[in-house]
């Protein structure tokens, strides 16, 4: 993949998650978050994937046109578009009603850089359009970034956002965004997913939480702690500290500091892990 904005997109084995979705939305092309806005149109099942080449014309120094036994693949999908010859991928440019396909050889993203041979197969490829970088969450904002390179066969996750409004006032570390990375869900499926964790996270019932005092000077917000309570509900457990407020109590003594943390009541998570995957 180049690096910018890719107004022509890149192909990908299947783009149904972006038709399905007709909106802008979120993927991971290998470590990097983008934004792609649209799809390929989808293949037809009922119609030829592919053609065979019968003849190249290269003595446009811009262009090489490709003439094809049958243009019945291309039908009804407009005159641009992604393909595959052997395994090379290219960027259609135009195709006219006489077999003939039209492929740029300037060196740009998705040209032709060397011609194909006659009897090779021209195949049709999804792919997703009109993508740009996406890589920060602060304030939500979308950033355009360039797209760095990725190798053929990196990964395309689909992503999708669940925002919980409004977010639990409940107590302070009530959590308004989670992520969550599993392949096996749909779209509605993680949708449903991150709408059951952010309650869960959002609320006191889903949570273990507690409120003590120590002198530990290892504890900070973000480690975890084992507390012991005694009377009157005796309990010990692993918690997270949210918050460590420190004072000086004493005159000459260590500061204290008073804690508040929590976790996940394991019933909780196991029950959405377990049954969140349409």
């Amino acid at each position: 993949m180049p690096t910018g904005v890719i107004t022509i997109g890149f192909p990908v084995e299947d783009a149904t998650f972006q038709r399905v979705a007709n909106e802008a939305v979120g993927v991971r092309v290998g470590s990097q978050l983008l934004q792609t806005a649209s799809a390929g149109p989808a293949l037809d099942p009922t119609k030829p994937n592919g053609a065979k080449v019968t003849a190249i014309n290269g003595a446009n120094p811009l262009y090489y046109f490709v003439s094809v036994d049958t243009m019945a693949p291309w039908l009804g999908r407009g005159n641009t578009g992604w393909v595959k010859v052997n395994d090379s991928y290219f960027y259609m440019q135009d195709r006219n009603d006489t077999e003939t396909l039209a492929f740029a050889r300037t060196l740009g993203w998705g040209d032709m850089t060397a011609a194909p041979s006659i009897g090779d197969t021209i195949e049709i490829v999804d792919y997703l359009r009109d993508a740009h970088g996406d890589a920060s969450y602060a304030g939500h904002a979308e950033i355009n970034t360039p797209i760095r390179a990725q190798p053929p066969g990196a990964t395309v996750a689909f992503l999708t956002r669940t925002n919980r409004t409004p977010v639990s006032t409940d107590w302070p570390g009530s959590v308004a965004e989670h992520v969550i990375s599993d392949g096996r869900y749909s779209r509605v499926g993680a949708r449903e997913r991150g709408v059951a964790e952010l309650d869960m996270f959002g609320t006191v019932d889903g949570l273990t939480v507690a409120q003590w005092d120590t002198d530990d000077p290892n504890a900070k917000p973000g480690r975890v702690q084992v507390v012991a309570l005694d009377e009157p509900d005796p309990y010990a457990a692993a918690l997270m500290i949210q918050t460590a407020d420190l004072s000086f109590p004493v005159a000459g003594r260590p500061p204290l500091r008073r804690c508040s943390g929590s976790r996940v009541k394991r019933s909780s998570i196991l029950d959405v892990m377990v049954t969140r995957t349409s």
